[in-house]
């Protein structure tokens, strides 16, 4: 399986009740675009405002936690590339891109493809 991991810090301005708003309506954009994209598996995870974040930031001299992070999965490179060559691919994926633009502090997060290792349980 290949990953596209989005590690999202929230545009400056946004609260974080109008970020967690606007995070629901990426997730499901995110999950309607699934088939056209041709993924398999989506994962969205919001990071917790607790007192352990800020203890583990200072303990490990870290930078602050993101905000969100997104998992897309696709059986293979191949099958993205083939999917985002169709139309409905790519205007899936045009849309996102307008959401994104809304939600997130490109100048701040992190996206990049990973492989994942097959688990030898």
């Amino acid at each position: 399986m290949i990953k596209l991991v989005q590690c999202i810090h929230a545009k400056p301005g946004l609260s974080p009740q109008e970020f967690r708003t606007q995070f629901e309506r990426y997730g499901k954009l995110l999950h309607d675009s699934l088939e056209p994209v041709g993924a398999v598996e989506l994962e969205l995870t919001v990071t917790l405002a607790v007192q352990a974040n800020a203890e583990l930031m200072i303990s490990r001299s870290t930078g602050e936690p993101f905000d969100a992070m997104v998992e897309i999965w696709w059986p293979s490179a191949m099958a993205l590339e083939e999917a985002l060559a169709k139309p409905e691919g790519a205007q899936a994926l045009e849309n996102v891109r307008e959401l994104q633009e809304e939600l997130i502090d490109f100048s701040r997060s992190v996206f990049f493809f990973a492989y994942q290792l097959a688990d030898d349980d």
